[in-house]
C-alpha cells in the first residue's frame, strides 16, 4: 500500500475512533475531486451526515490515476458540487497529522448543528 494509501486509512480510523462511519465511496468525479466519503454518525443526539473530498491540486493538469495529485481534503455537511464553498479544508502535505484534530473539531461542529 503507498503512501497515499496508508494516509487515507489513517483518516478512517480517525474518524472511526469518533463515532463516523464510512458508508460509501464515490470515485466518478469531476477533475478538482480525486474521492468522495460519505460519512455517518449515530448516537443518543441522533444521526449527523456529512461529505469528505480528496481535492487534486488546483494547479495540477493532464491526465492522472486515482490518487495522484491530491493536495487536501475538504468536509461539509453536504457535497458540494464545486471545489469551493466547503466548510473545512486540510492540506495532505508532510505534516497533514497535525490537521487532524481540526478536521474531528469540523465534523464535531456539523455533527452539533445536525442534533435536535
Amino acid at each position: 500500500m503507498g503512501e497515499r494509501g496508508k494516509q487515507r486509512d489513517r483518516i478512517l480510523e480517525a474518524l472511526e475512533e469518533r463515532g463516523w462511519k464510512r458508508t460509501a465511496v464515490d470515485r466518478k468525479c469531476d477533475w478538482w475531486a480525486d474521492e468522495f466519503w460519505r460519512l455517518t454518525w449515530s448516537g443518543p443526539a441522533g444521526t449527523a451526515r456529512a461529505c469528505l473530498v480528496f481535492l487534486v491540486e488546483e494547479e495540477w493538469e493532464g491526465p492522472r490515476r486515482p490518487g495522484e495529485g491530491v493536495g487536501s481534503l475538504a468536509v461539509s455537511a453536504a457535497q458540494r458540487r464545486e471545489r469551493a464553498g466547503w466548510d473545512f479544508e486540510m492540506p495532505l502535505g508532510r505534516r497533514w497529522e497535525r490537521g487532524l484534530e481540526e478536521l474531528l473539531a469540523a465534523l464535531e461542529a456539523i455533527r452539533n448543528a445536525a442534533a435536535p
